[in-house]
């Protein structure tokens, strides 16, 4: 994709990092999301995209396991 593209030749922008991390995220590929807002945080540490997205994919995470929990809760 052109996200990708782009970090090829400049492996040095964060927003581009934040950018496919969020397309990741809009695809529930968390682990994917994760990496590259966590490569965008080590570019540029006060990236303010990268930090929302670390947040949102912990959240994202965070609901799935309470939502498996209760499942679980309920067939017992």
């Amino acid at each position: 994709d052109d996200l990708t593209q782009i970090i090829n030749r400049d492996y040095a922008d964060g927003d581009a990092y934040a950018r496919r991390g969020w397309l990741y995220y809009a695809w529930k590929d968390y682990v994917r999301a994760m990496d590259d807002f966590d490569k965008a945080l080590l570019i540029d540490p006060n990236g303010t995209q990268a930090k929302l997205g670390r947040q949102a994919v912990l959240d994202a995470l965070a609901a799935a396991e309470k939502a498996a929990a209760e499942a679980a809760r309920k067939r017992r």
